[in-house]
């Protein structure tokens, strides 16, 4: 039985060999043409254009607990004149053992508007008895205007005094006109 695999083996690379060399150098079919070549002189380039090297990146860590309301360094406000394009972000909620939270990314706009983005969340481990750690990461296209904030967000229970939500947000901010 173990010949018989081996020589079955040895055929079949063979016949694979023998096979890919027929079909890899094939001729090009009759009546397609010449092969086109393009040619620009010196004196009439190609155009192209310049574009920055990097885009202007954002990386923002924020934070967000049960008893209290996330202070403004733990927000982050898009400039005048550009758009936020979000389009990562991971985070962690620490809870009281056996508690689990809504989580996710509050936009807020200067009128008050709102939009929520959740953040799944997975159970990562449990420390000692008494908090369970959950873990998350979305891959995301999200455009956040001018002017609005981004801020984390865990939703909290009236009662509730622990529970802290911790979330790192990635994305770019695009020049926008008026």
């Amino acid at each position: 039985m173990r010949r018989t695999l081996i020589v079955l083996s040895i055929a079949v690379t063979i016949a694979a060999v023998v096979v890919s060399q027929r079909f890899a150098h094939a001729e090009q079919p009759p009546g397609t043409g010449a092969p086109v070549v393009v040619v620009n002189s010196t004196t009439r380039p190609v155009p192209v254009r310049t574009v920055a090297a990097a885009v202007d990146l954002v990386t923002v860590q924020l934070h967000d607990f049960c008893s209290t309301e996330p202070s403004p360094a733990d927000k982050y406000t898009v400039p005048a004149g550009k758009v936020f394009v979000l389009e990562d972000v991971s985070g962690n909620l620490s809870v009281g053992a056996g508690e689990r939270r809504h989580v996710g990314l509050l936009a807020r706009s200067q009128a008050n508007e709102t939009l929520f983005y959740d953040l799944p969340l997975t159970f990562v481990r449990s420390e000692g008895a008494s908090t369970d750690v959950y873990g998350g990461h979305e891959l995301m296209r999200v455009y956040v205007r001018a002017g609005w904030t981004v801020e984390a967000l865990v939703g909290c229970n009236t009662s509730d005094v622990g529970g802290g939500f911790g979330v790192r947000v990635n994305g770019h901010l695009v020049n926008v006109e008026d």
